[in-house]
């Protein structure tokens, strides 16, 4: 049927970013899946169910707002938080992408302190 649940899917077509957030989430204990595609990502989340998206939304092929879409289409997955994760960061932009439909939203470079705190707020510590 399914595999375990994750905690966290991140969705970004940078290996770099992947493996950062990847990284500094599972540094705080919690279970992490990564995609590097947004068809990937909408994949992952359909097989995994996880608690909580890390979405990039300057993704070649798919955008970050496609994949929004297309999650929130799917009626096991529509109410799933969704967090932007973007290098947008002019005035307006964080209201355009909550008014979108995203849950929260990060810029980029990440900080530590800052992305722990967002995932808390939607799921919780890390179970241990």
């Amino acid at each position: 049927m399914t595999e375990s649940i994750k905690d966290v899917l991140v969705i970004d077509d940078n290996n770099i970013n992947l493996r950062l957030l990847h990284d500094m989430l599972a540094s705080q204990g919690y279970s992490v899946s990564t995609a590097d595609s947004g068809l990937e990502g909408i994949k992952q989340a359909e097989l995994l169910h996880p608690k909580l998206i890390l979405l990039d939304v300057q993704m070649p092929t798919m955008s970050g707002k496609e994949v929004l879409l297309r999650l929130k289409e799917n009626s096991k997955l529509e109410q799933l938080p969704v967090i932007a994760v973007t290098a947008l960061a002019m005035a307006g932009d964080e209201q355009e992408l909550l008014d979108f439909g995203f849950n929260a939203y990060i810029s980029k470079p990440v900080r530590l302190k800052t992305l722990i705190e967002a995932v808390k707020g939607f799921i919780g510590p890390a179970a241990d």
